[in-house]
C-alpha cells in the first residue's frame, strides 16, 4: 500500500477538514505497524522540517473577545412600578378591581 502523504494532505483540506480523517482513522488503526511506518517517517519530517523553520514556536491560541454584558434595567423603569426593583415582572401580581373591569 502506497499513497504519496502530499496528496492525501491536500485532497482532505479540500473536503472539508475532518470528514476522511473521520473514516480513515478507525481503519488506519487497525494496519500492522510496517505499512503504518511510512507514514510515521514523514510526519517526523514534516516536524523536524517546522521547528527549523520556527524555532521556539509554542501554539499560543488568541483569546476569544468578550461579550459585553447586556444592560438590566429595574423593573420599576421598565413597567413604571415605583419602589420595585430587581423583580421579573412574572412575581408581580397587581391586585385588579372587578368593579373597574365592568
Amino acid at each position: 500500500m502506497q499513497i504519496n502523504g502530499t496528496d492525501s494532505i491536500t485532497s482532505t483540506t479540500d473536503a472539508g477538514g475532518n470528514f476522511y480523517y473521520i473514516y480513515t482513522s478507525p481503519i488506519f488503526v487497525l494496519f500492522p505497524i510496517l505499512d503504518k511506518q511510512p507514514y510515521i517517517e514523514q510526519s517526523h519530517r514534516v516536524k523536524e522540517k517546522h521547528l527549523a523553520k520556527y524555532p521556539g514556536y509554542k501554539y499560543r491560541p488568541k483569546p476569544k473577545p468578550k461579550k459585553p454584558k447586556p444592560q438590566t434595567q429595574s423593573l420599576s423603569a421598565s413597567v413604571g412600578l415605583p419602589g420595585i426593583v430587581g423583580v421579573s415582572p412574572q412575581f408581580i401580581t397587581i391586585p385588579i378591581d372587578m368593579a373597574a373591569c365592568k
